[in-house]
C-alpha cells in the first residue's frame, strides 16, 4: 500500500540511517556539530537530544551510539518531552512534533504562528507550551494528547522561555522579567512580581514552596522558598547564561551553562559548586539519582553515571576550521587560534582525523593546499605577527616553517602546478615559489588580499576586501586591481578556465565574469550572509559556503539554489569548501565543523517511507502551481534480474537514478538528484526562486526507466 506524506496537515517524518544533512556526511565532530538546546531519556538507554538545524538525535543503549531523524524543513528542537515510552513531543519554531512509536517516526501534532521554546505535560492527555512573539507572552494547552491546542495565555511581554509543573494543577512559566503561576492547571495565570534585573532562562521547584530559577543575565541561579513570591541570587557566573537547571531529589541538583559548563548543588540550592569548566551547556536530564545527561554547543554530549564524573558521548575536535585541503585521500585542515592553533591529519578521506603538532604556540592558521599526496602547505600568521608559511614533505606527519619576517599574515595559498605556487595576505603582501616551496620570493601589490586562484603559472586573480579583484598577467610580478560594481568585500575567487570566473564576499554577494575579468556582473543569492568559499567540482556546477551553515549550489552558472538541509540561522559558519572529483567534496568551519560528500553536494532526498515499492512512479508534484518551491515524490522498486527472474535488491550499490528539471524549451536547468539510490519512496524539494513564471518539466530516470511530468511556476 502506497503511503501518503500528508494527511489533514500531518506530516510523515521518518528516520533516517545516515548523518547526513543536504547531501554532506558530518565528519567532526560525531555524531553532528549543530548546538543541542534540549535532552530527554525515557529510561537508561532510549534517549533524545535535539538542537539546531532539524537535528533531532536518538540513542537506544544509553548514549553510546546516536541515530539521526530527519526532519522535515530542519526546525531548530528547543524542548524535548516524553509522557512515556511510546509518546513523545518536541518543539521548535512554531511546530510541535510528536512520535507514538518510541521516536522511530514523527509528525506535525500542530504548526502554531508563534515560536515556541518550551513543553510540560502533567499527564498522558494535557500538555502545556510557552512561548510568543516579540511583543506577547503566549501558553498553549492541549487536553487531547497533542491533537488540538489551545491558546491558554496572553499577554504584553516577551517570550516565555519555560514552563514547570509541580502536580496536576500547580505551574509556572517565566520570560523576559516575568513570572507566571497557576493553581487550577492553566485555567487562570496570575503574574508575580520578579527581579527586574534579571532575564530568567529555565524553572524547577522540588516542592510546592522550593524552586529555582537560572537567568542569562549575569548568569544566576535564583531561590524562592515561599512559592515564588520572592526570589535570592545563590549562584553568579562572572559572565555568561545559565540555560538549565534540574533537581534529582531535595537536595541534589544541576544546572548547566556558560562557564563554568555544570555546577551542582548538595544542600538545596544554597550553595553550588563547579564540576566540568568551558563553555555551551544548554540542557541537562537525569534519569534517576546517578546517571545524567548534558547537552550543548557544538553537538556536545556528557554523561555520568555517579553524579560527580562525566564523560564524552561525543568525539572530535572543536577548533574554528578555516580551510581544508586535500590530494585524494589525504586531507588537512588548519584553524585555531594563537593560544592553541590546530592542525588536523586524514589520511583516509576524512574518515578518521589525527591532530598533528606543529610546534608553533601562538601561531594562526588560515589557508592550506595539498599539491600531492605527500606535499601540502599551510600559511598565517607567527606568533610575533609575522608571515608564516608552512610545508609538510610526509602527508601532514611533520611541518616545517618559513617567514620572511615582516609583519603582516598571509591568508591563501594556491599552486598551479606542482613547481609554482603563491600566497597573498594583507599589506600587499605576495609570495611566489617556482621550486615546490623550497624557496619563496617576495612580491609586492597595492592590496590586501584575502584569497588567491590562478588559471596558470601567468595568470591569477586575488579578491580584495574593497570588493576589487587583483589581476596578474606575469606570474604575480605586477597586479591591477579591476573594478567589481561595487566595494562590498570578496573573501574568495575561483575560475572554471581562463575566462569564467567568479567571486563571492558578504551581504550575499555573488560576482561572475565571462571575459577574463575585464567586466563583472553580478548574480542573484537571495541572501544576505557573508559568503566565504566558493568552488566548481563540475563545468558550470558549483558550490558556496559561507555563514549560518549557507550552502549554495549551482547546476548552470548563473542560478543558485539554497539546498535544503543543513540551513537555519543558528548553523555553524562554514569557511571553506573543497572537491576532489566531481561527486567527492569537504566542507570546515567554525566549532569544529568538517563535512563530507560523495553525490555533489547536491539536494539531499528524503527517504519519506519504509515501505519497498513495487514498481517505478513518479508523482505529481505538489503544490502545482507552485511558488516559489514545490516536492517531488518518486518510488523505486526492487530491481528484477533478467534471467531467471529472481528478485535481485540493490540495497548497497542501488540504482542510479537522477531528477531533472527543463525549461520549456526543453533545456537542462537543473538536477535535483543524481546518485545510487536503494528501493524506497523519497522525496525532493525544488526552490524555483530564481526561475521565471512558466511551465517546466521534471524527469525521473532510474536505471533503463525514465518518466516525465509537467509542473507550472506562477509568481
Amino acid at each position: 500500500m502506497r503511503k501518503i506524506i500528508f494527511v489533514i496537515n500531518v506530516l510523515l517524518i521518518f528516520t533516517s540511517s545516515s548523518n547526513s544533512q543536504s547531501g554532506w556526511v558530518w565528519q567532526n565532530p560525531l555524531p553532528q556539530g549543530n548546538t543541542l538546546n534540549s535532552v530527554f531519556f525515557v529510561d537508561t538507554l532510549n534517549g533524545f537530544a535535539g538542537g539546531n538545524c532539524g537535528t533531532l538525535l536518538r540513542t537506544t543503549n544509553g548514549g553510546l551510539n546516536w541515530s539521526f531523524i530527519s526532519l522535515e524543513g530542519n526546525p531548530d528542537i528547543i524542548s524535548i518531552y516524553f509522557v512515556n515510552p511510546n509518546t513523545g513531543y518536541a518543539v521548535g519554531g512554531g511546530l510541535i512534533l510528536k512520535t507514538t512509536n518510541t521516536g522511530l517516526s514523527w509528525f506535525i501534532a500542530s504548526n502554531i504562528s508563534s515560536i515556541l521554546y518550551n513543553i510540560y505535560f502533567i499527564n498522558d492527555n494535557t500538555g502545556f507550551v510557552c512561548g510568543g512573539l516579540p511583543n506577547l507572552m503566549q501558553v498553549f494547552k492541549t487536553t487531547d494528547a497533542g491533537t488540538t491546542w489551545i491558546l491558554n495565555f496572553s499577554n504584553n511581554g516577551s517570550y516565555l522561555s519555560s514552563i514547570f509543573f509541580i502536580d496536576e494543577n500547580s505551574g509556572f512559566s517565566v520570560g523576559n522579567n516575568v513570572l507566571l503561576k497557576t493553581t487550577n492547571s492553566g485555567v487562570n495565570w496570575l503574574q508575580q512580581s520578579f527581579p527586574e534585573a534579571y532575564l530568567p532562562r529555565d524553572i524547577h521547584f522540588i516542592n510546592t514552596n522550593t524552586g529555582f530559577v537560572t537567568t542569562s543575565s549575569s548568569g544566576r541561579i535564583l531561590k524562592t522558598t515561599n512559592g515564588g513570591l520572592n526570589w535570592v541570587s545563590k549562584y553568579q557566573l562572572k559572565t555568561g547564561t545559565l540555560y538549565d537547571v534540574c533537581f534529582v531529589d531535595q537536595n541534589t541538583g544541576y544546572c548547566c551553562g556558560d562557564g563554568p559548563y555544570i555546577v551542582k548543588t548538595t544542600n538545596s540550592g544554597d550553595n553550588w559548586i563547579a564540576m566540568i569548566n568551558g563553555y555551551g551547556g544548554r540542557a541537562i536530564y537525569f534519569i534517576n539519582n546517578q546517571v545524567g545527561f548534558c547537552v550543548g554547543s557544538s553537538g556536545s554530549i556528557l554523561k555520568t553515571t555517579n553524579g560527580n564524573f562525566w564523560t564524552n558521548q561525543y568525539s572530535g575536535f572543536n577548533y574554528h576550521f578555516y580551510d581544508i585541503a586535500f590530494n585524494g585521500s589525504y586531507g588537512i585542515a588548519v584553524g585555531g587560534n594563537s593560544y592553541d592553533p590546530a592542525i588536523l591529519r586524514t589520511v583516509n578521506g576524512g574518515n578518521n582525523w589525527a591532530i598533528v603538532g606543529a610546534g608553533n604556540s601562538g601561531y594562526e592558521y588560515y589557508s592550506s593546499f595539498m599539491l600531492n599526496s605527500l606535499t601540502g602547505f599551510i600559511v598565517g600568521r607567527t606568533s610575533a605577527g609575522n608571515d608564516a608559511t608552512l610545508r609538510t614533505t610526509n602527508s601532514g606527519l611533520n611541518w616545517s616553517t618559513y617567514s620572511s619576517g615582516v609583519n603582516g599574515r598571509l591568508n591563501s595559498v594556491f599552486f598551479p602546478n606542482q613547481t609554482t605556487g603563491f600566497a597573498v595576505g594583507y599589506y600587499g603582501k605576495i609570495h611566489k615559489t617556482t621550486n615546490s616551496g623550497d624557496s619563496w620570493i617576495i612580491l609586492s601589490s597595492s592590496s590586501s588580499y584575502e584569497d588567491i586562484y590562478f588559471v596558470n603559472a601567468e595568470t591569477g586573480y586575488a579578491a580584495d576586501l574593497n570588493g576589487k579583484i587583483g589581476k596578474t598577467i606575469d606570474g604575480g610580478v605586477s597586479w591591477v586591481n579591476l573594478l567589481t560594481g561595487s566595494s562590498i568585500a570578496l573573501r574568495s575567487v575561483f575560475f572554471q578556465n581562463v575566462s569564467t570566473g567568479f567571486a563571492v564576499g558578504s551581504n550575499g554577494r555573488i560576482i561572475k565574469t565571462t571575459n577574463e575579468g575585464v567586466d563583472w556582473v553580478t548574480l542573484v543569492s537571495n541572501t544576505n550572509v557573508v559568503l566565504n568559499s566558493i568552488y566548481f567540482a563540475q563545468q558550470n556546477v558549483g558550490l558556496i559556503v559561507g555563514n549560518d551553515g549557507m550552502i549554495l549550489r549551482t547546476t548552470d552558472g548563473v542560478n543558485w539554489q539554497r539546498i535544503s538541509g543543513a540551513l537555519c540561522n543558528n548553523a555553524v559558519d562554514f569557511y571553506s569548501v573543497k572537491f576532489i572529483n566531481s561527486f567527492t567534496g569537504y566542507i570546515s568551519g567554525e566549532w569544529g565543523a568538517i563535512l563530507m560528500t560523495t553525490n555533489g553536494g547536491v539536494t539531499f532526498i528524503q527517504p519519506t517511507s519504509t515501505e519497498i515499492p513495487k514498481s517505478f512512479s513518479l508523482f505529481q508534484n505538489y503544490p502545482n502551481p507552485f511558488n516559489p518551491s514545490t516536492k517531488i515524490r518518486f518510488e523505486i522498486p526492487l530491481l528484477r534480474g533478467v534471467s531467471e527472474g529472481q528478485l535481485v535488491t540493490h540495497w548497497r550499490e542501488g540504482v542510479l537514478s537522477s531528477i531533472i528539471i527543463y525549461n520549456s524549451l526543453g533545456q537542462k536547468i537543473a538536477t535535483l538528484v543524481n546518485q545510487q539510490l536503494s528501493p524506497g519512496t523519497y522525496e525532493v524539494e525544488w526552490n524555483a526562486a530564481n526561475y521565471p513564471s512558466g511551465l517546466y518539466f521534471y524527469k525521473l530516470t532510474s536505471g533503463d526507466y525514465s518518466e516525465t511530468k509537467k509542473m507550472i511556476l506562477v509568481k
